[in-house]
């Protein structure tokens, strides 16, 4: 797989869940399965790290934009595999467990659905964001040699 075609396919499903998310959340405040206070607490919670991440895609999207060609270099079968299956199983165990509760597909107090969440996180919050940064933000050297930058 290419470097630049893997890119795309993380950055799809970082920036999809980015706004899925909160469209679940309101949702399920919508429907009562949050008080508008854990709602606020959700957003606080899962918000940052989707924010985080869709922000580094979203500047380098804005960093290629007058690139001709998409870079052809590949990348290590291995590491495509790990970086795709890391990233969906992250964001589909955050997206299922909204979607659990807010179609009361689930039934937890919300201090418990709230840990549930807090543990997602922090199973994959430290190696999402380093995959992140190794795809996305561009050596400081390489910044300055291109002519992009210099313009």
């Amino acid at each position: 797989m290419s470097e630049q075609r893997l890119r795309i396919v993380i950055a799809l499903e970082i920036l999809s869940t980015h706004f899925i998310l909160p469209i679940l959340l309101v949702m399920g405040l919508l429907n009562d399965r949050f008080t508008f206070e854990h709602f606020t607490s959700l957003l606080g919670i899962m918000l940052p790290i989707t924010a985080s991440d869709a922000t580094i895609i979203t500047e380098w999207i804005l960093r290629i934009r007058n690139r001709q060609s998409a870079s052809a270099r590949k990348v290590n079968p291995v590491y495509a595999a790990y970086s795709i299956a890391l990233v969906s199983l992250f964001l589909a165990a955050y997206v299922a467990i909204v979607a659990l509760k807010t179609f009361r597909l689930i039934s937890i107090e919300f201090e418990t659905f709230k840990g549930i969440v807090i543990a997602i996180e922090s199973v994959f919050g430290v190696y999402l964001s380093k995959l992140i940064i190794s795809l996305f933000e561009e050596k400081k050297a390489a910044r300055a040699a291109a002519p992009e930058a210099q313009a």
